[in-house]
């Protein structure tokens, strides 16, 4: 099982496999998801990368960058609980 520092505590440890749906915290109680600023921006930026790059007539970085979003796509449950930031919420 796989596990990660929870952000609010720093002691507890966190479930990855149960993250993507959200999980508390067996120290501090909070509840702990991926932060959806990066979850949702990444892909929104490298969209807006490959659509600069195809314009201005740089091919290659718009394929780096369109190999970019389809290895985001690939691989996000991977990406999301093991490197995106985290996010802590009282459930009070």
């Amino acid at each position: 099982m796989a596990t990660r520092p929870c952000p609010a505590c720093k002691r507890g440890r966190i479930d990855v496999e149960s993250l993507h749906a959200g999980v508390n915290c067996d120290t501090c109680g909070k509840t702990i998801e991926v932060d959806f600023f990066w979850s949702a921006g990444i892909p929104v930026v490298l969209a807006i990368l490959v659509t600069f790059f195809f314009n201005q007539g740089h091919g290659t970085a718009g394929f780096l960058s369109l190999a970019m979003i389809i290895a985001f796509t690939f691989f996000y449950r991977t990406l999301m609980i093991r490197w995106l930031p985290l996010k802590h919420y009282d459930d009070s």
